[in-house]
């Protein structure tokens, strides 16, 4: 068994430029995959969003890497980039307009967390509970 770690492809010491052909020629013989990715059009079921993706990932990969074999893994990858740019997308949404009123839910959680000034620690606040048991008082 050899010592070291597994050793590089032919392929990627020629996309890297450390090819040479004295110390790499005799692993010449590697199997490489067939076709080239990069001039398939998108899948016929991908949406709209998702084969401008495809075309768009494609035309940033790097030249050679990707063979017909990544059809199916790349599909995935570009559903997988669609699927969260849009989630995030719709998530940021509600974040992004204005409202200058407060809401409801949003008034009562200030008056949850409310800081008490020093004049009222005496006063009873309530204390809620998980449970829907009667709102307790205590004195601080």
């Amino acid at each position: 068994m050899p010592r070291g770690g597994k050793t590089k492809p032919v392929a990627i010491h020629r996309l890297q430029g450390t090819y040479q052909p004295i110390r790499h020629a005799r692993r010449a013989h590697e199997p490489e995959a067939q076709g080239d990715l990069t001039k398939r059009p998108p899948l016929a079921w991908m949406t709209r969003g998702q084969k401008e993706r495809w075309v768009d990932i494609l035309s940033r990969a790097p030249q050679g890497v990707l063979a017909d074999i990544d059809q199916e893994q790349f599909a995935a990858y570009v559903v997988h980039v669609d699927v969260f740019v849009e989630a995030a997308k719709a998530r940021a949404a509600p974040f992004q307009q204005v409202n200058s009123s407060a809401s409801e839910h949003q008034r009562q959680f200030e008056w949850i967390v409310a800081t008490w000034p020093s004049c009222s620690r005496g006063r009873r606040r309530p204390v809620w509970r998980s449970s829907k048991g009667p709102c307790f008082f205590i004195s601080r």
